[in-house]
Formats: C-alpha cells, sequence, structure tokens
C-alpha cells in the first residue's frame, strides 16, 4: 500500500509503502478486471476499509515511497521493451519467410532488389532496439540512472 507519511508534504512527496498481510482487518481484494492483459499479471481493485498496518511493514525508506515505485516502473519498461523486440524479430522471420516463399514477377520476391533493401533496414532498426534494450538493462543493473535510455527503448 502507497501511503501518506508526513501531512505536511505534497505531491509525490512524504508518500511510504507497507507491506499489507492478506488477512488484515479492513483489507480486501475487490472487482477483478476484465481487460486485456498478460495472463500472469492479475488486475483487481484492492479496498482499504479502517485498515491499520504496522510501521514494522515499511517497506523501504519512509516519505521515498514514490520514487521506489518510479525506480521500478524502470524495470516494468525493460520487460515490456524485450517483448517489443521479441515481436520484432518474429515479424522479421516470418516477413523473410515470407519474401523467399513468395513468386512474383517471373522469381521469389526476395530476389528484388527494393525487398532486399526494406528487409536489411528493418532487420538492422530490429537490432539496433535489441542492443538499446541491452544498454537500458545493464544500465539499470548497475543501478544509475536510465530514465531517458529506459524511455527512448
Amino acid at each position: 500500500m502507497l501511503r501518506r507519511t508526513d501531512a505536511r508534504s505534497k505531491g509525490s512527496r512524504g508518500l511510504s509503502i507497507f507491506a499489507v498481510e492478506r488477512d488484515t482487518p479492513g483489507f480486501r481484494v475487490g472487482t477483478r478486471a476484465e481487460e486485456e492483459r498478460m495472463l500472469a499479471s492479475d488486475t483487481a481493485e484492492l479496498v482499504f476499509e479502517d485498515c491499520r498496518v504496522p510501521a514494522a511493514n515499511l517497506i523501504g525508506t519512509e516519505n521515498h515511497g514514490f520514487y521506489a515505485i518510479m525506480r521500478n516502473f524502470q524495470t516494468e519498461r525493460i520487460a515490456l521493451g524485450s517483448m517489443a523486440v521479441g515481436a520484432l524479430q518474429t515479424m522479421l522471420d516470418l516477413t523473410f519467410r515470407y519474401v523467399n516463399e513468395r513468386l512474383a514477377l517471373r522469381g521469389a520476391a526476395v530476389d528484388k532488389q527494393v525487398i532486399r533493401q526494406r528487409l536489411s533496414m528493418l532487420a538492422a532498426k530490429t537490432e539496433a532496439a535489441r542492443q538499446l534494450l541491452y544498454h537500458c538493462a545493464w544500465l539499470v543493473d548497475q543501478q544509475r540512472d536510465a530514465v531517458r535510455e529506459v524511455s527512448m527503448c
């Protein structure tokens, strides 16, 4: 749970993260969202009604919860970037197979210079995306600020 722990702070400051045990009085899982989502990631409403959580359940540093969440977004964005690079590679592989099988004007489509040119540009863009992804993962692994790079990825 993200909770304001410094009433004098405004905006994203003064927020802390707490672990809430499943059987904590006042806590319940509400309506599950039925949306397009990854099957491994449940999305549901979490309801906290007069829920009291002990200070010992603080995760990380008090009043720095927002910043911890923002750091976690970097990892999530890298995961999304890896899925995108995988999809790019799959599309490129499928396209390459298609143009090798497709006959067009007395030969395979891959024999046409314009087709080979486009495939090579798509392959270069895919490899550039992969290298940016690897660089971002390395920066995050080194615990360096990578907001700009991960946002580009």
